[in-house]
């Protein structure tokens, strides 16, 4: 039991992860955000919601998701296998422990740093000064604008529910999202020896997927929409139907690597 606490502790509380979550929140939440608001005087704004996607549209997250949710965790862990650490921590807990332990904790540091990557921005909107036109938009009343505003994109109909209903239901669906596809990059890097080909794995596949359906005219049930704000509102059927896909394809890649654990040549 105190070697899988050890296990715990050891995985989250991190140094270099901290680092490396700061990193992907500055340079995928703070930076587009912060470029964004400066850059609102030359971008007419309707309303408040138009604002803060703005700021992802400005971030190049969505071709590059399953590469960057490697970079808080999984990035250290493929250091781990080339060090051979499990075949030491084998001694003490059984190896599918080990790897369910690292598993979690990825889980863990990876959701929690993209809710911040999906609630910084909203901070620029609620405490910055910025001048909205509906006006421009031919928006002339208070109810009118809130119709807008609830159908400016996807997950904007959650805008209802007050200013914070939009962020706050974005960064859970990234974070969510994050531990499917880092979970997927840590599958690859106990099945694959060559470490910059298990971490490009998942993203090449993701590339793969998202340019054939958009050339198949079914992106609007394509994995670009871990960020979906480049299209028009979408029904939330369409962002269940992705993330079970994502869900399904994950559970079943983690049940398997941590069925044949003890087999596998990288945790010997």
């Amino acid at each position: 039991m105190m070697a899988t606490i050890h296990l715990w502790a050891r995985a989250l509380l991190r140094p270099r992860g901290t680092a490396a979550a700061g990193v992907v929140v500055t340079l995928f939440s703070l930076a587009p955000a912060w470029f964004a608001y400066a850059d609102r005087g030359m971008r007419v704004q309707a309303f408040p919601s138009a604002l803060y996607t703005s700021m992802f549209e400005q971030s190049p997250l969505v071709l590059l998701f399953p590469l960057v949710v490697a970079i808080p965790f999984a990035l250290s862990f493929s250091g781990e296998l080339s060090h051979r650490y499990a075949t030491y921590t084998r001694t003490r807990v059984p190896v599918r422990t080990y790897l369910a332990a690292r598993l979690g904790a990825n889980a863990v540091v990876v959701f929690l740093t993209f809710v911040l990557v999906g609630l910084l921005p909203q901070l620029f909107v609620v405490l910055g000064s910025t001048t909205y036109r509906p006006q421009d938009y031919h928006l002339d009343s208070p109810d009118v604008i809130l119709n807008a505003e609830i159908g400016w994109t996807t997950f904007s109909q959650f805008r209802a529910d007050g200013p914070w209903g939009l962020p706050i239901v974005f960064a859970l669906w990234l974070g969510i999202n994050a531990v499917l596809y880092s979970s997927l990059t840590m599958c690859s890097l106990v099945v694959v020896s060559n470490r910059a080909l298990a971490i490009s794995l998942p993203w090449l596949a993701y590339l793969l997927v998202y340019l054939g359906m958009a050339v198949l005219g079914w992106e609007a049930y394509g994995p670009g929409l871990v960020v979906p704000f480049g299209l028009t509102q979408l029904p939330l059927e369409n962002a269940w139907y992705t993330l079970l896909g994502t869900g399904v394809i994950t559970a079943f890649a983690v049940s398997t690597v941590v069925a044949r654990a003890p087999r596998l040549a990288r945790l010997q």
